[in-house]
């Protein structure tokens, strides 16, 4: 049993370590796999030349999955890390820290590259420089200026802000400007945040909706 064990392990790592042996896909809408599955239901249990309706719902889900495009921004729910899509990839406001998140928008996004690697993009998009360890970067898209706080000097330092500005910071934050801010306490109440192919910015809670479990804590206190 051992022998066969280890010849077992043995394949299975060599299969692993050959090239190109491990692919990514982009996650799909939540409208492709209930598509899927309609279509493979039909091709699959359905008698007759009906069958073959099953075809255009898969070629549907298929070019829905195809045509649609990943955020533009990420950010995640506790404001840590950021990440802004490039033609090269994903770039990531930071090197190191908030590993979770990193991989898991690389693995949506169906790239296979590291949060070091994806850190290195940040300078292709990167705007001008800002106080402490904070990074900035321009998004084009929007025509706005994005700026990741981070470091207790970054937020002490944080006091002002330009017009059509985007502040991101993990902890409380209060510029004097007509800028967006999502800091610590804005996410708190919202969730991770993104900001789509339009330019929208979107939370979860504007796709959840607010729910017994999880209102906002200021209306809750004051909530019979």
């Amino acid at each position: 049993m051992d022998l066969g064990i280890s010849w077992i392990l043995f394949v299975a790592n060599w299969v692993a370590a050959l090239d190109g042996a491990q692919g990514a896909v982009p996650m799909p809408p939540a409208s492709v796999l209930p598509l899927v599955a309609f279509g493979g239901l039909l091709l699959g249990l359905w008698r007759g030349r009906l069958r073959l309706l099953g075809v255009p719902v898969l070629i549907w889900g298929a070019m829905i999955w195809h045509g649609s495009p990943r955020p533009t921004v990420l950010v995640a729910p506790n404001g840590g890390i950021v990440g802004a899509l490039t033609a090269e990839g994903r770039a990531l406001s930071r090197a190191k820290g908030h590993g979770y998140a990193a991989e898991r928008w690389t693995e949506n996004d169906g790239r296979l590259q590291t949060q070091e690697e994806d850190a290195e993009l940040w300078p292709l998009i990167a705007g001008s420089e800002a106080p402490g360890k904070s990074v900035t970067a321009y998004l084009a898209a929007t025509d706005q200026r994005l700026t990741h706080v981070i470091g207790k000097a970054a937020v002490e330092a944080m006091t002002e802000c330009t017009a059509g500005e985007v502040i991101i910071s993990a902890k409380s934050v209060a510029p004097v400007g007509d800028c967006l801010v999502f800091d610590a306490d804005a996410l708190n109440r919202l969730g991770s945040v993104q900001m789509d192919a339009q330019g929208r910015w979107i939370s979860v809670r504007d796709v959840v909706g607010t729910r017994l479990w999880s209102r906002d804590p200021a209306t809750s206190r004051s909530s019979p």
